[in-house]
């Protein structure tokens, strides 16, 4: 039988979830600017080499040439708030597995 003590041990062990939450409504703000941005075609690109666009064969000099950035959205905010996706996802696990088991 899972105690209430138990889910707050649970509950304060939660570092990942804990960053998130403390800055929900900041990650709320960015992620709908971004989506605005990308609903009016703006999209976040950065600049690369010739190297990275033709290969290895090329000098590795700077071209006029903006590509998308490939990582979503959702990451690009968890590496902004510093949260690791793996570990947030874990402490969400373990969290409803402890309250899975109070309720049974």
């Amino acid at each position: 039988m899972v105690t209430i003590e138990r889910v707050e041990r649970v509950l304060a062990e939660m570092p990942e979830c804990d960053k998130l939450n403390d800055r929900r409504d900041e990650w709320n703000a960015l992620y709908q600017f971004v989506e605005w941005l990308q609903e009016k075609g703006i999209w976040l690109a950065h600049r690369i080499t010739t190297r990275e666009f033709y290969g290895e064969e090329y000098e590795d000099e700077p071209m006029d040439t903006l590509v998308p950035i490939p990582r979503t959205l959702e990451n690009l905010l968890y590496e902004y708030f510093d949260v690791d996706p793996a570990e947030l996802e874990q402490e969400r696990r373990r969290l409803l597995s402890t309250l899975r088991e109070a309720e049974g």
